[in-house]
């Protein structure tokens, strides 16, 4: 049984060991924000090609992550399954659901020929500016091809991080953002394959990673105590794999859900700042990319309150997981305000380094960034709350709650509220909404309010202690 980041003060009474959480939480924190890079790199390449590019890649970012959703999330479960079964004793068990993940990812291979199918017919479809849905299209037909790649780095991180290993994938994610500027820089430029070109680099270097994944995974020194190489048909067997896949999907699924409530909408709230027009659509994409850089390593702190409530439930001590996730929680606000606060006050030089000087809309883009940035980072408090009570949450194994309140907020409250606030009366995608016709601002002011109410609602779980009795 691990007792996780406790230390006895001079009573002899347990309290947290904030050292060992913030030492859990710099790499993730690290490599959170690294990972991060990968959007900004391809987000700064795209910018010197010209504004219409980075209106497309505005039109098919968010949906391309939507589409890679499954993969993802069902990655993403493979780090409390690990978390909860090492904590718990059974090693060999920690390393049998890391290749569930690598399995399943495999299997789905096919699924991301389907996508790529999809994507060609879904913008052909779409209301968007005059070039902008060939390059949104052109970008979404080989990014998908990612997806098995994912699957099997988010599951392998996942065991890294759910052991304590934490460093692994630092190391890891760093070599991935570093081949994947290179690339960038080759095919964008060198071959001149345009904004196809970024998604091959990005592809390219998530199979490169995964590959270093399963180096580290299938050594010597991880093999001794976990039997990597041995609990491989735990994942592959259909029959021996039965019983692994089963929590897999029972946790990747809700969070999964919850994850394409969110993305979804917020993918359709972007396709409303572009159908505003270009500058908007350049400026939304830059400011996602800008507001995801600076809260990622959030998601870090988020990663790291799933691994320790997760431990600290595999060891049988709910009452020590809320004070962990409490103490996360703190370290998250706290960084988020002071994040928050650098983007409200340096927005526009921000902006300006991923705008080409000579590009027409230049200015205007600057100006409206640097407005939105100051809406964002008000509303940063708020997303750090929900970060940490939902990697909180996660890591107990309660989804089903949360993502039922993702539901609710974004499909039922933030979508009418957007339209409303971004379109005038009459323009709106559902036209018996009254419209005040802000545009883009009044977009992000609808943002502002959902993160709120989400926020508020998934503190309000944490505290209510109902998880503690939720088992996997």
């Amino acid at each position: 049984m691990v007792v996780v980041a406790q230390r006895l003060d001079a009573k002899g009474i347990p309290q947290v060991d904030h050292r060992a959480v913030v030492g859990l939480a710099i790499p993730l924190i690290l490599s959170a924000s690294i990972q991060a890079l990968m959007g900004i790199t391809d987000t700064w390449f795209i910018g010197q090609i010209s504004s219409q590019a980075l209106a497309g890649m505005n039109a098919a970012w968010l949906p391309t992550l939507v589409a890679l959703g499954p993969f993802i999330n069902l990655g993403r479960a493979v780090q409390t399954l690990v978390a909860q079964t090492y904590a718990a004793g059974d090693p060999k068990g920690a390393s049998g659901h890391a290749w569930s993940g690598v399995g399943v990812g495999l299997a789905l291979f096919p699924l991301c020929g389907l996508l790529s199918i999809f994507g060609g017919l879904l913008y052909a479809g779409l209301p968007l500016p005059e070039g902008v849905s060939e390059q949104a299209s052109a970008y979404w037909q080989i990014r998908v091809w990612g997806g098995s790649a994912l699957l099997g780095t988010f599951s392998l991180s996942g065991f890294f991080n759910g052991i304590g290993r934490t460093w692994v994938t630092l190391c890891v994610s760093g070599c991935s953002v570093l081949l994947n500027g290179v690339l960038n820089a080759l095919f964008i430029f060198g071959f001149g394959w345009g904004i196809g070109g970024a998604a091959w680099g990005t592809i390219l270097s998530e199979y490169v990673e995964l590959s270093l994944y399963l180096l580290v995974f299938l050594s010597g020194w991880i093999h001794r105590s976990y039997a990597s190489r041995h609990t491989w048909n735990r994942g592959w067997n259909p029959l021996a794999a039965t019983g692994r896949i089963r929590p897999l999907l029972k946790l990747g699924l809700p969070i999964w859900i919850y994850s394409l409530a969110d993305m979804s909408s917020f993918t359709l709230f972007q396709l409303m700042i572009g159908q505003v027009g270009a500058v908007e659509g350049a400026t939304a994409h830059i400011c996602l990319m800008l507001s995801r850089f600076a809260y990622l390593p959030a998601i870090g702190l988020e990663q790291s309150a799933t691994v320790l409530v997760g431990q600290a439930i595999g060891s049988g001590q709910p009452n020590w997981a809320k004070r962990l996730g409490n103490a996360v929680m703190g370290w998250t606000l706290g960084y988020m305000a002071v994040i928050g606060g650098t983007l409200a006050l340096f927005g526009q030089p921000l902006i300006s380094l991923f705008v080409s000087e000579v590009d027409a809309n230049a200015a205007s883009i600057i100006r409206l960034g640097g407005l939105l940035l100051k809406i964002i980072g008000v509303s940063f408090l708020f997303d750090g709350i929900n970060f940490a009570a939902l990697g909180s949450l996660r890591g107990a194994g309660d989804v089903r709650v949360p993502m039922v309140i993702m539901l609710g907020m974004s499909w039922l409250v933030f979508l009418p509220l957007a339209q409303m606030m971004i379109f005038p009366s009459g323009q709106s995608w559902l036209p018996f909404l009254p419209g005040l016709g802000w545009g883009a601002v009044g977009g992000w002011l609808a943002v502002l309010i959902y993160v709120a109410g989400l926020g508020s609602l998934m503190v309000s779980r944490w505290r209510s202690g109902i998880w503690q009795k939720t088992s996997l």
